[in-house]
């Protein structure tokens, strides 16, 4: 959706209530985007003021079971209005524009909840479902020699 810059300059301020459809990233799938907010003229700069919002889903970082989540953001942004007449564009390009952020918001990890247990790295089970006991079993090699000392079996 683009929101023209010649339309602005008639009218001073614009209002913005539109959805835009869903798109696909990486391994994850984004629902429609609903954009509420305006364009308005401030000195000879636009300044566009929205509420996006919008869900997620894709698999969990740690754990790899499907995750769902709601997001929201405010969406402020300056354009020159010099700089939009100078170049080929028509005005402010908000699909770009609100895509861009929504991927700039993204979380590094994506969790199904804060405190994921992960999957274990030996037998692989979601350590949130289940529990197992590898890691009791699990001795580093460099520190087998303390194990024999430690069970009496070390040189005297």
């Amino acid at each position: 959706m683009i929101i023209r810059l010649k339309k602005i300059l008639e009218d001073r301020s614009i209002i913005i209530d539109e959805t835009l459809d869903g798109f696909d990233y990486n391994d994850f799938t984004f629902s429609p985007i609903k954009i509420t907010g305006n364009v308005l003229i401030d000195l000879d700069m636009l300044k566009l003021t929205a509420d996006v919002n919008y869900s997620y889903g894709g698999q969990c970082d740690r754990c790899l079971d499907d995750v769902k989540k709601e997001e929201e953001f405010t969406l402020v942004k300056q354009y020159d209005i010099k700089e939009i007449e100078s170049s080929d564009k028509e005005g402010i390009d908000l699909e770009e524009t609100v895509k861009e952020q929504i991927l700039l918001n993204m979380p590094s990890k994506v969790l199904c909840k804060d405190d994921c247990l992960g999957l274990c790295p030996e037998c692989g089970i979601n350590l949130n479902k289940e529990s197992c006991n590898c890691k009791d079993n699990q001795i580093n090699p460099k520190f087998a020699a303390l194990e024999k000392l430690l069970k009496g079996e070390g040189e005297n």
